[in-house]
């Protein structure tokens, strides 16, 4: 089911939104033991809505720590990650981040649900 693109998507058990920095820190830490899958999204761009569907289709059994961030609510959680990790800012945009670090990132059409799950298997690596 296509969700509309302004629509402003909720946290749901696959998705938990960051709208802080201290939450995204915490999220960060959670590198640490497992990959984390972060989401920057905007609700007001069709591709933006396309790429949702794909980590919707993407996020799976055994992977809890999907994160979405809103880049028009909670921008200074987005500028936070484009500081923290030195990757320039794209929307839609797609960070897998293990132990601390990102280690695979995509936007706009890049964005595909094959590409974020193999990222995340190989995350820890």
């Amino acid at each position: 089911m296509r969700r509309n693109a302004r629509e402003r998507p909720p946290s749901t058990p696959d998705f938990k939104r960051l709208t802080t920095e201290a939450e995204l820190d915490h999220a960060v830490a959670a590198s640490r033991q497992r990959p984390i899958v972060l989401f920057k999204h905007s609700t007001t761009c069709g591709v933006s809505a396309a790429a949702y569907e794909q980590m919707l289709d993407a996020a799976g059994p055994g992977v809890r720590e999907w994160y979405l961030i809103d880049v028009r609510t909670d921008r200074q959680v987005s500028n936070a990650i484009v500081k923290r990790f030195g990757v320039r800012h794209e929307s839609p945009q797609v960070l897998v981040v293990g132990r601390e670090r990102v280690r695979w990132h995509a936007s706009h059409h890049r964005v595909t649900a094959s590409a974020i799950r193999s990222a995340v298997d190989g995350a820890m690596a």
